[in-house]
């Protein structure tokens, strides 16, 4: 019996691809729910997501959406991260969420510029093969451990990435990328 338990452990264990690949299509669901909240909010602000001037992290613009727009704050931890959880519909400015946000972008535009994504490894643009998310399990950018991470478009879609961008993830001088608070 005790073998049969380690032998699940090291198949389906938290550290391991298979257990990250669950918690990363979990992510993914999760960040299409906030960009149901972004959408709501950029339709009552003429178009804009939130957007805070001097905002150095990504809570404090991401707090315009609670309780306004959403009041499930457990969205804002990613399923593959070991960030505590939130207290519910309570604001999350000032507290430690898993994503990062491009804070600056109008509703309209590219549908596949990049809204938001698990935290990368820094807050600069980066083109196909840079590094986006921990090669090694370690901070900063490790959500889903060495496993990469997950992007969530403009349209609402997402897409997983290794840890080395699988594309260019640029954006133009009116959009800063913010990490989350650490």
């Amino acid at each position: 019996m005790a073998l049969i338990l380690i032998m699940y452990v090291m198949l389906y264990g938290p550290w391991t691809e298979n257990y990250q690949e669950k918690q990363k299509r979990a992510c993914q669901k999760q960040l299409q729910l906030l960009h149901v909240a972004l959408v709501i909010y950029a339709e009552e602000n003429r178009g804009w997501y939130p957007w805070v001037r001097d905002a150095t992290t990504s809570d404090v613009p991401l707090n315009l959406l609670v309780p306004r727009c959403t009041v499930q704050t457990d969205l804002f931890i990613c399923p593959g991260s070991k960030d505590p959880k939130l207290p519910a519909t309570k604001p999350i400015a000032g507290r430690v969420i898993s994503y990062a946000y491009y804070t600056g972008y109008q509703r309209e535009g590219t549908p596949t510029d990049v809204l938001m994504s698990d935290e990368q490894v820094d807050s600069q643009a980066k083109i196909a093969q840079q590094l986006a998310f921990s090669p090694d399990g370690k901070p900063p950018g490790h959500n889903h451990r060495k496993f990469g991470g997950n992007l969530l478009h403009r349209d609402g879609s997402t897409e997983p990435s290794p840890p080395l961008a699988a594309r260019d993830l640029t954006f133009p001088a009116t959009v800063t990328l913010l990490n989350p608070r650490r």
